[in-house]
């Protein structure tokens, strides 16, 4: 909808969401991989401690026969995330920067980006903090 909105009503070019030429899709995947080394180096620092345990479930949910539907979850929060990402910070935080200030498109678009947080389950307002000042 976002790009729809841009092409059509702000006749405006997609780079300004952030998307830089022909090497965009090496930059997400860069990112992509990035963060899959974050995350793995917590969950390796977590199981060098023990903080972290194999789970000792039902076998029909384990191992190879769920690489297909992680896979298929995990594209699906890299497609959420990413949308995220253009809406709070590629389009709007640029457009409210630009109409008011720096500082008031930084505040508002973090505080939409962490209250739409807010509504994942389990979440306290502590985690919402966090996520609008990350």
């Amino acid at each position: 909808m976002v790009f729809l909105w841009m092409y059509f009503y702000e006749k405006r070019p997609f780079s300004h969401l952030g998307f830089q030429g022909s090497n965009a899709f090496s930059m997400y995947s860069k990112g992509v991989l990035i963060g899959l080394l974050m995350f793995g180096t917590v969950v390796g620092i977590l199981a060098a401690l023990h903080f972290v345990d194999w789970e000792h479930g039902n076998p029909l949910l384990q191992g190879q026969q769920m690489l297909l539907p992680t896979m298929i979850l995990l594209l699906g929060y890299i497609i959420q995330g990413a949308t995220e990402e253009i809406v709070c910070r590629g389009w709007l935080m640029p457009i409210l920067s630009a109409r008011y200030n720096l500082w008031v498109g930084v505040l508002v678009s973090s505080s939409l980006f962490g209250l739409l947080h807010g509504f994942n389950e389990g979440v306290t307002v502590f985690a919402v903090v966090n996520i609008v000042l990350v």
